[in-house]
């Protein structure tokens, strides 16, 4: 149950029914010689390495050693990924990308043809070093860097600005990731049941990615709900989208309207019949929602 074999018969079992080609962009977890040596062969993984890692190049010839040794299979030891972005004689190339609700430009280093002994031998990969990028916390404020990215991609036909498009998309996928588990609580159910442990992590995920899609539906991708009023500390600034507190702050108080108005009918007809008559009784009937029910469904922040 290690995760980098989990993950890898996932990857596997993907690609035997998607039949196509399929990018997968990871971080240093997944970024190891279980995964490389065992990737399918309709899969082209981006991935981070180690600022030190020990990279090879490309053999010349397969030919044996001046001592009768068996051949080489891997070329001269070079530099690495951190003296490679210090390294002046290899030029920078600006690359366009969208990350973080613009478009950004960044510098990268690229160089072709390395191997990397976790890799296997049969692997010639392709290095991507990302300069730090400039950001400042206020209008005002200093100049930051946050840290360089070292890249590495099983395909060096794959284009630079894809490459580089895919792997900022991850991002997205961890954010994906807190709001499941801090804000729907995905894998806290006390359940024991052996289904129920199964089915109820499957039952939240489901129910974000519905709550999602609702949102887009009603609100468009960049819209955002106006019914709540927002906090003062959140006025100033203006989301590129609806976050998942922001629609779980919506369905609230959509719930608690309809609880407080029960004067307010369904439009559905009462299907219980207490009487002869009452079949011919199509009176729509009222909210069943109680206000207990829809406080008891709040989650406390």
């Amino acid at each position: 149950m290690n995760i980098n074999v989990v993950g890898l018969r996932r990857l596997q079992r993907l690609a035997e029914q998607a039949e196509r080609e399929l990018w997968v962009t990871v971080d240093g977890r997944f970024t190891n010689h279980a995964v490389l040596k065992n990737l399918p062969e309709l899969a082209k993984l981006i991935g981070r390495i180690r600022k030190d890692a020990r990279l090879y190049g490309v053999a010349q010839e397969k030919k044996a050693t001046a001592k009768g040794g068996r051949p080489r299979r891997y070329g001269p030891p070079l530099p690495t990924p951190e003296q490679m972005r210090k390294d002046k004689s290899l030029p920078w190339r600006k690359v366009k990308a969208y990350a973080a609700g613009k478009t950004h430009e960044f510098r990268v280093k690229t160089v072709e043809g390395v191997k990397w002994r976790p890799a296997g031998v049969g692997q010639v990969l392709r290095l991507i070093i990302i300069a730090p990028l400039e950001y400042r916390l206020s209008r005002k404020g200093k100049v930051l860097y946050r840290e360089p990215a070292f890249l590495i991609c099983t395909d060096g036909q794959l284009p630079l600005e894809k490459v580089l498009q895919a792997f900022l998309w991850r991002w997205g996928i961890e954010l994906n990731f807190r709001d499941e588990k801090s804000v729907l609580g995905v894998g806290q159910a006390q359940v024991r049941n052996p289904n129920s442990v199964s089915l109820a992590p499957a039952v939240a995920v489901v129910a974000y990615a519905l709550l999602l899609l609702a949102g887009i539906q009603t609100y468009g991708g960049n819209g955002l709900p106006q019914d709540v009023p927002v906090p003062a500390w959140l006025r100033k600034r203006t989301p590129k989208q609806a976050s998942l507190a922001r629609l779980i702050n919506q369905v609230r108080f959509e719930m608690w309207g309809e609880s407080l108005c029960p004067e307010g009918l369904s439009g559905f007809s009462n299907p219980a019949a207490v009487d002869v008559h009452a079949a011919w009784n199509q009176k729509p009937q009222k909210q069943s929602t109680t206000v207990a029910s829809a406080l008891f469904t709040a989650k406390n922040a």
